[in-house]
């Protein structure tokens, strides 16, 4: 036999809908305070949208930095790889002349 201080899983099932239901007559009768909840949650979110859209800025900002940045490193490479290749070949030049000249 239980006791009356018992609760059973249909009380507890009763319980949480009179819940809700009390959760629901509150939001029905203050009118007021969910159109303000619901303002302010549009207002918060333009505010994050808003928020995205400087992030977004930002990311495609710093990867047009970097793409620039490699675009010099590459072309200062290229510069740097063909100056070394005229030197070298001036030397190679200048080794050749001298073979010709103690050649003789």
């Amino acid at each position: 036999m239980s006791s009356l201080l018992e609760m059973t899983a249909g009380d507890a099932a009763v319980n949480r809908l009179l819940q809700l239901a009390h959760g629901v007559v509150e939001l029905v009768n203050d009118k007021g305070g969910a159109a303000k909840r619901l303002a302010d949650l549009a207002a918060a979110t333009s505010a994050a949208e808003a928020k995205l859209a400087e992030a977004r800025a930002a990311a495609k900002a710093a990867d047009e930095k970097i793409a620039e940045h490699d675009r010099w490193i590459k072309t200062d490479l290229a510069e740097h790889s063909d100056k070394l290749l005229r030197e070298r070949q001036a030397m190679e030049h200048e080794q050749a002349s001298l073979k010709r000249c103690v050649g003789r």
